[in-house]
């Protein structure tokens, strides 16, 4: 497996500018929502099919789902993410911007 992100659980700054999660997205943007948002992708190695996950220090759990090879490589990236990927990236986004609300009355 070889992973992206460092999962500290800390968006990059100005994610609300930066960040677009959409149905029908594609796996590399998803990819890259995920460690932009401060989260980590654990993908097979370059060449093989397998479980990629997504995960994020404030959600509790983490999604999984199956890609080929082929979906991996420079041409899959842009075909789109699964559904269940696309569904978590939302959450965690909910879970985001109701942590920045609440900072934001706190600092008021």
């Amino acid at each position: 497996m070889r992973g992206t992100g460092r999962a500290s659980g800390e968006p990059v700054p100005a994610w609300w500018d930066e960040v677009t999660v959409v149905e029908g997205m594609s796996y590399g943007a998803a990819r890259g929502a995920v460690v932009d948002l401060g989260g980590a992708v654990s993908e097979p190695p370059a060449g093989s099919g397998g479980v990629v996950t997504f995960r994020h220090p404030l959600l509790r759990g983490s999604v999984a789902f199956w890609r080929s090879a082929r979906e991996l490589d420079v041409e899959g990236m842009r075909w789109a993410a699964p559904d269940e990927a696309v569904a978590w990236l939302a959450e965690l986004l909910e879970v985001l911007w109701a942590r920045e609300r609440s900072r934001a009355e706190v600092g008021s």
